[in-house]
């Protein structure tokens, strides 16, 4: 279940799965040739990476400069969801506070600014909360990490 993507400094791209877990570890698998996978070559993968992330998947990913940010989630619909900072193969992801988020279903981040000084866009899945008569909505909170 592919849930987030995020380009690397390098041109590759993180492919992150939001199930399964083995181990309980979530799983990265980086697309070495993404260009020439978009022109129709064969893609090929590395090696997976798996994180730790409590137990949970990966429900989103960005990066800003060299660090990525992750929403990290149950394999299922709802469950405890947490933003994460990640500095890359060889390091642990470490949690960024975000209380607004247990009462979200967030399901994608965007980050805006500069790196060294992001601000991260956490938008949730409201769809369920719709109001008789109204249009489905979404709420989005703003996290400086």
């Amino acid at each position: 279940n592919i849930e987030g993507i995020a380009a690397t400094p390098d041109g590759r791209i993180l492919v992150g799965f939001r199930s399964p877990r083995p181990g309980g570890r979530a799983i990265l698998a980086p697309l070495l040739n993404p260009r020439e996978a978009i022109d129709g070559k064969e893609p090929r993968f590395g090696d997976p990476i798996r994180l730790d992330l409590g137990g949970r998947g990966i429900r989103d990913i960005t990066r800003s400069g060299r660090r990525y940010f992750i929403l990290a989630g149950s394999g299922t619909s709802g469950g405890n969801t947490s933003l994460l900072r990640w500095d890359g193969p060889g390091s642990e992801a470490e949690p960024v506070a975000a209380p607004g988020l247990k009462h979200m279903n967030p399901e994608g981040i965007a980050v805006f600014g500069k790196p060294g000084k992001p601000r991260l866009l956490v938008v949730s899945d409201d769809g369920h909360h719709a109001k008789p008569g109204e249009p489905p909505s979404f709420r989005s909170l703003w996290v400086k990490p």
